[in-house]
């Protein structure tokens, strides 16, 4: 029943050379991540486990640098940074449903 939907995808080609350069770099990165969390056909749960926090840890960091570059530049500048505010949005909602609901006054009034 499933086959009917699950086709096999073509095998990869790069007819360009930049394209024929990432494919490569993909492949090795793949590989290098396959052989640093032991990838293979008896992985246990131990194993699935460390592979899953290795690749969350790696792709936290990206963020994690972006940020830290937009908070010293704020902090070189001396100007306050007012893109992606997401805690003073998120407080700003609680203030609003505190005025619009009576019953949500208590969370105000915990901190928001």
């Amino acid at each position: 029943m499933l086959s009917q939907f699950v086709h096999p995808l073509p095998p990869l080609t790069a007819p360009q050379l930049y394209q024929h350069v990432g494919l490569t770099a993909i492949r090795v990165m793949r590989r290098a991540f396959d052989l640093a969390t032991g990838y293979g056909p008896n992985m246990t749960e131990a194993k699935w486990l460390q592979r899953m926090i290795f690749l969350e840890t790696v792709a936290g960091v990206p963020g994690m640098v972006a940020g830290m570059l937009r908070h010293l530049k704020s902090l070189r500048t001396m100007k306050r940074d007012h893109g992606g505010s997401w805690v003073a949005e998120g407080c700003d909602a609680c203030l609003l449903n505190a005025t619009r609901n009576p019953a949500a006054e208590s969370a105000l009034e915990k901190g928001c």
